[in-house]
């Protein structure tokens, strides 16, 4: 749909209108035999990269002043659109998992094998993971209960 809107690629409308604004550089989409990207998943980015992507929601949008996403699109990205009801991982947004960490919201990126990034405003923090991990996802829920615990002392 977006690609018929602009009459752009998914990764050229990306790079123009917010990579090349936030410093990244090297990233790739995987696209179909047809050239198509996806758009959900299939982005590849450095560890710096993801943590630039986690700095601009944690800023509602801004990059070193200047409005890159609208604040209302973050906030709307963001907002619970699937309450699971306490059942599964997290409720979800746009794209973004929802999820109470020791009494404070966190949201988080979830990408395959261990990639994740995860902002906690309450904490003022972006973190990301890149990892190989196919198995449980208790290490990355730990270290972010770890880190907004060390922060609340």
């Amino acid at each position: 749909a977006l690609e018929r809107a602009t009459g752009q690629r998914l990764f050229d409308f990306a790079q123009k209108n917010l990579f090349s604004k936030i410093g990244i550089k090297d990233a790739y989409l995987g696209t179909d035999p047809e050239g198509i990207g996806d758009g959900g998943n299939g982005y590849l980015l450095t560890i710096q990269d993801m943590l630039r992507f986690g700095k601009l929601y944690l800023d509602n949008g801004m990059w070193q002043e200047k409005q890159i996403v609208s604040k209302e699109w973050v906030k709307k990205s963001l907002s619970l659109q699937v309450d699971r009801h306490g059942r599964g991982t997290a409720n979800y947004g746009f794209q973004f998992w929802v999820r109470d960490f020791e009494g404070e919201r966190v949201y988080f990126a979830w990408g395959w094998a261990g990639q994740f990034i995860f902002i906690i405003p309450s904490q003022n923090a972006a973190i990301a993971f890149a990892s190989n991990h196919t198995g449980t996802l208790k290490p990355y829920f730990n270290a972010v209960t770890k880190i907004i615990q060390a922060g609340k002392k």
